[in-house]
């Protein structure tokens, strides 16, 4: 993300966690303010996966694609390893990242996708069931990630 990239973060509800640089921080807080504009729900949810995604923005598959959604067949993106699950149990594979032009479009195609699946929610608790489940015959999540433990590390973030 480039400075002018960044916006205005006064009224932010997130605390700076230890660790977590000023820069790293700024995007944070502009990922909030982006998720809010393009009509999150729980714009903290998207942070928190943003967050646990790239290790807290240091590493991005794609241009602005913070949440690690996979490109289409016809979409631009870039080919990087990603850890996924099985079993319970994790391997290393490629898969395709879709690229996004700018912040603003990476969050609207994010609300669209995972975010209209918890519009009815309460509370991040129940967003985050809605968008993501273990699947015990599986051993792995499913929706937005495979992890048999994503519900936990979100919260850990959170």
């Amino acid at each position: 993300m480039r400075a002018k990239d960044l916006q205005p973060t006064t009224g932010i509800p997130l605390s700076k966690p230890k660790g977590v640089s000023d820069t790293q921080w700024n995007i944070a807080k502009s990922v909030y303010i982006s998720a809010a504009k393009a009509g999150d729900k729980f714009p903290e949810l998207t942070v928190a996966q943003a967050a646990l995604e790239t290790g807290w923005f240091k590493h991005v598959p794609a241009s602005y694609n913070y949440f690690g959604q996979k490109a289409g067949k016809n979409e631009s993106g870039n080919v990087a390893s990603t850890k996924e699950a099985s079993n319970n149990s994790y391997y290393t594979t490629k898969s395709k990242f879709k690229s996004y032009n700018n912040l603003d479009s990476a969050l609207q195609d994010r609300v669209k996708k995972w975010g209209s699946k918890y519009q009815n929610a309460n509370n991040v608790s129940e967003a985050l069931y809605s968008i993501w489940q273990y699947n015990p015959e599986k051993g792995r999540g499913q929706g937005y990630a495979t992890a048999p433990e994503y519900d936990k590390k979100i919260g850990s973030v959170l």
